[in-house]
């Protein structure tokens, strides 16, 4: 979940995830834990469900220095 959340920081997908194939290539773990990463962040309104088989960044993760970063549970 950390390193989505960094992606997201750093602008990487600025509007939706790539597939959960390439995700898990990049990541290179299991498409279950990939699914249960996702799902941790559409319960934070991070990301949205599937939708048209593809996942849409909801919020933007605050920049660095901002009280958000200071407050993500690792």
């Amino acid at each position: 979940a950390d390193f989505l959340r960094q992606g997201l920081l750093r602008g990487d997908w600025p509007e939706q995830l790539p597939s959960e194939r390439k995700l898990c290539a990049q990541l290179g773990i299991s498409r279950p834990t990939l699914r249960a990463v996702l799902r941790e962040l559409e319960r934070e309104g991070v990301i949205s469900g599937v939708h048209d088989r593809k996942r849409r960044v909801l919020q933007p993760v605050e920049r660095a220095g901002s009280v958000a970063e200071d407050t993500l549970i690792v």
